[in-house]
């Protein structure tokens, strides 16, 4: 069972950084956790829109593990995707796991972007993606598009 089949309903330390486009809110939920990279996927700018669907993002890690539950102390008003970027070829650990399952209403949805071994030494691009991961990220951008049209 995946994280998102587990915590899906049927249908930091720092400050977050926070970047909108589209009705959509990306934020970091710990430094390096790949923001940007979902960011730019999703075609957002650095500006907060009141009202945005939030994304938040965290590596499968313990900092992002911290991070997701950081979140629950200080909460985003609305819905929430969460956006797990692999770290490691493998699945996310149990601390990780387990902080999803703490954060379950919260969630609108969750979403796995797979790990790509290219970009550890290059830039990430849709160029070097693997298919798992162009399979992945058009998965959050449908749901996302969803979420800001109010169907999620």
């Amino acid at each position: 069972m995946t994280i998102a089949e587990t915590v899906r309903p049927p249908s930091c330390a720092a400050p977050p950084r926070v970047m909108a486009g589209g009705g959509l809110a990306v934020r970091a939920l710990h430094g390096g956790c790949g923001a940007t990279t979902v960011a730019r996927l999703l075609g957002a700018r650095e500006s907060f829109a009141p009202g945005a669907v939030v994304v938040a993002a965290a590596r499968t890690n313990l900092r992002g593990a911290e991070g997701v539950r950081a979140m629950l102390a200080d909460p985003p008003a609305g819905r929430v995707l969460l956006v797990l970027t692999a770290d490691a070829p493998l699945g996310p650990p149990p601390p990780v796991r387990a902080a999803v399952l703490e954060a379950a209403d919260l969630l609108a949805g969750v979403h796995l972007l797979p790990y790509v071994p290219l970009w550890r030494g290059s830039p990430a691009t849709a160029a070097t993606a693997t298919a798992k991961w162009r399979r992945a990220a058009e998965a959050l951008r449908a749901e996302a598009a969803l979420a800001v049209d109010g169907f999620i």
